[in-house]
């Protein structure tokens, strides 16, 4: 079973930068991660995320591929730069093998190749929560 992205000790409630300048990603990820207890922050300009990880302990990032590659990539040599590293999931509507690749390579912790539906997102940051029947996992509210 993979391991959590986030360390068990800093759930819930912990900080969330979500990076993406499509309103349509910020408030379905936004929903996500308020239903199962996460701090959501949101970014929509890369100055903006940067500084947020410079200035904020933000225990992950939900980057969404969409909001350019050049800044995905941006986001991800400056994480691999930094210390200490946050975790990054990139999100893509694409199923670009290339672009996976490239982000992995660079320090992703996760890369989710499609639409990401509530299941995959909470799966992909609390892959020890069933995905159904988890109380957690109620419906989306903003």
């Amino acid at each position: 079973m993979p391991k959590s992205l986030i360390p068990a000790q800093l759930l819930p409630g912990c900080d969330v930068l979500i990076f993406s300048n499509d309103l349509g990603f910020i408030t379905h990820h936004r929903s996500i991660l308020l239903s199962i207890g996460f701090v959501p922050i949101v970014a929509t300009t890369l100055e903006a995320a940067l500084a947020v990880l410079r200035l904020i302990a933000i225990e992950l990032v939900i980057v969404d591929e969409g909001a350019g590659v050049q800044e995905t990539q941006r986001i991800l040599k400056q994480n691999r730069d930094d210390s200490p590293k946050v975790p990054v999931l990139v999100v893509s509507s694409s199923c670009n093998a290339e672009l996976r690749r490239q982000a992995l390579d660079l320090g992703a912790a996760g890369y989710l190749d499609r639409s990401a539906l509530q299941d995959d997102v909470v799966q992909a940051l609390l892959p020890d929560r069933p995905l159904r029947g988890d109380t957690l996992q109620g419906p989306q509210r903003i």
